[in-house]
């Protein structure tokens, strides 16, 4: 679907963030997808936005498939973790990608929000699908009630991954589904997105409540960092979300 008919660039001062037109019908949500001017947690809380820093929770990203609730602004940090979830209104969760999936969550019935960080290695883990096990789980969400927006990162049209993340993935079927050939012997195109989203669908999710900025974060540099294109020099943006 067309990026403007799903998603809004908002400006505020100097910074850039992309809304889903979704999640911003409720008037509950504070959320939004980082661009190269929103990239870091004093620029988000000090210069842009009307949040206390410590308010603000980002974890330490390991590529992994942990998923946190965050019960309370006075939870031991730092938090080692890929997903966050929280019902706390006092509090925003953050996730930083550059070319990884930034994903933001949220059960509208109950009031629940989540961010997840998703790159090939927590993918394979099902970051995604725990986090939407840990809605149900601990706050007895219902899949179908669920919305999510999976933000900016690498597209399949620049991700291009060897046989060692291909063989990473167990599943055959989800195999055909997410890899493709490269135009590179020995080397193959991986759509972490498709991956991702039919995490969510195996969890219960409809499709039409999950949607996908269709930028490519390698594509676009010059509005999103790319860990793939500058290498360690790569900032990070911060996605962010938030109950008001």
């Amino acid at each position: 679907m067309p990026f403007d008919i799903c998603f809004e660039i908002v400006k505020n001062g100097d910074a850039r963030i992309i809304t889903s037109r979704d999640l911003a019908m409720y008037d509950f949500l504070c959320h939004g997808f980082g661009t190269r001017s929103v990239n870091h947690k004093q620029n988000f809380c000090k210069k842009d936005f009307p949040y206390a820093p410590e308010r603000l929770f980002t974890a330490t990203q390991v590529h992994g498939n942990k998923v946190v609730v965050i019960d309370n602004t006075s939870q031991k940090k730092p938090i080692c973790c890929d997903g966050m979830v929280t019902m706390n209104s006092q509090i925003a969760l953050a996730v930083r990608t550059a070319d990884c999936i930034p994903i933001l969550i949220l059960d509208p019935v109950k009031k629940i929000i989540g961010a997840v960080h998703a790159g090939w290695r927590g993918t394979v883990l099902g970051i995604t699908a725990k986090a939407i096990e840990v809605l149900v789980r601990e706050f007895y969400s219902d899949p179908a009630d669920i919305k999510a927006a999976i933000g900016p990162s690498i597209g399949p049209c620049c991700y291009e991954v060897d046989n060692s993340v291909f063989e990473a993935v167990t599943d055959e079927k989800l195999k055909k589904e997410i890899f493709s050939k490269s135009r590179n012997r020995g080397r193959l195109m991986m759509d972490l997105r498709k991956a991702n989203l039919i995490q969510m669908k195996e969890r219960g999710m409809m499709e039409a409540n999950i949607v996908i900025v269709p930028l490519c974060t390698a594509c676009h540099n010059d509005l999103f960092f790319s860990y793939r294109k500058e290498g360690s020099k790569a900032g990070r943006q911060l996605n962010f979300i938030m109950l008001s």
